[in-house]
């Protein structure tokens, strides 16, 4: 079967959660035997990795027009004129923006899937005309694309309740690293088991705010460690080193055996977001035998329970109190560290969410519906 993907970054993965999804999923489609295309922008991939296959998977390198709000839909533009005259059995895309385009490769003969990973209209980087955009693409899905995927239960759920329709659910996954040792944290200033972590961008809705503010109250020796930064609002991670003390280390954005020291070794992780999907750091974290703390929206319960500990969503109070419970009590923690490797591998396994996919696409090929 001949598979091309849209909607995204490119691979391989340096940042991005919806990059690093792909390509686990492609690789893996691509090692069952399925020529697999994925659709890259000209700042990603660079033409020398594009030239050839990688890991098995074709790489299709096209221009964008790389703006906050033009990156997107223009590459995926480009993307989807490019494959609707080439051979493709099925298209996939990814991200709710992009829906109004599924149609096109339609009038072509070739069916499509959008696949959401969240509410991207809910996102503070996408207020006023671009989240009315993303909510409206949202609304048209089922109209433009011949079906519609969901990462998350929670998301499945939510548009049935809202819209009245169902998708095809495709589920999210997490790899499973060895645990590293502590040969970088010298280079952090870090100490084994001696520091809170938080992974992500720095961007309003994950409420890096309220977390420091949190710990700010704690009156602890234990530093909190943030390995991420800002990309579209330097504004904001002006103001988190602001309002943060000198115990709040900014790493920047870290990957590869350095993220992987960071969520071996850490005492516990947070995520305090007030919109995900289903986040990968958050399952990375689990994965790598981390406590985790989380806010208590339906995005996070879903992969954290029942072994995460959650707070109220925004209350910084709140935050401080499950975190000085944790702080004082290192038994507990330890304690949910030794199963919650075993909770992702047994529920978020990569090979189960590439089943899901070869389904989906089989009954796109065939016109078929579940």
């Amino acid at each position: 079967m001949r598979i091309a993907i849209l909607g995204l970054k490119g691979i391989p993965a340096t940042y991005g959660g919806i990059e690093r999804y792909t390509e686990e999923v492609a690789v893996r489609l691509a090692e069952r035997g399925h020529d697999v295309t994925v659709y890259c922008r000209s700042y990603y991939t660079t033409r020398e990795i594009a030239r050839k296959r990688y890991r098995g998977v074709r790489l299709r390198r096209l221009p964008t027009l790389n703006g906050r709000v033009t990156d997107t839909l223009s590459h995926t533009f480009f993307a989807t004129m490019d494959v609707s005259l080439r051979r493709a059995d099925v298209v996939l895309y990814h991200s709710a923006g992009n829906g109004p385009l599924t149609f096109i490769p339609r009038m072509f003969g070739k069916p499509t899937a959008l696949i959401l990973h969240g509410q991207e209209w809910r996102q503070d980087k996408w207020k006023g005309l671009p989240a009315r955009l993303f909510s409206l693409s949202e609304k048209l899905a089922p109209v433009c694309a011949t079906r519609t995927a969901t990462i998350a239960h929670w998301l499945r759920n939510d548009l049935r309740e809202r819209y009245g329709w169902d998708s095809f659910f495709v589920s999210t996954g997490a790899t499973l690293p060895s645990p590293k040792p502590v040969e970088y944290l010298h280079e952090f200033g870090l100490e084994h088991r001696n520091y809170i972590l938080f992974v992500g961008r720095l961007v309003p809705e994950k409420e890096v705010h309220t977390l420091i503010e949190a710990y700010n109250s704690l009156h602890t020796e234990m530093p909190l460690v943030i390995a991420g930064d800002a990309q579209h609002l330097p504004e904001y991670a002006e103001r988190l080193r602001a309002m943060a003390g000198p115990n709040v280390r900014f790493l920047g954005f870290r990957y590869g055996e350095e993220l992987t020291t960071l969520y071996s070794n850490a005492y516990l992780y947070v995520l305090p977001s007030t919109a995900e999907g289903i986040a990968l750091t958050l399952l990375e974290a689990m994965a790598l035998h981390n406590c985790v703390v989380v806010s208590d929206i339906p995005q996070n319960l879903e992969p954290a329970a029942p072994i995460g500990f959650p707070f109220k969503t925004g209350d910084a109070c709140d935050l401080s109190r499950v975190l000085r419970m944790l702080l004082d009590a290192p038994e507990l923690v330890a304690e949910r560290r030794t199963v919650a490797r075993e909770h992702v591998s047994s529920r978020y396994s990569w090979d189960i969410v590439t089943d899901y996919h070869e389904q989906l696409c089989y009954e796109l090929l065939h016109g078929r519906r579940t």
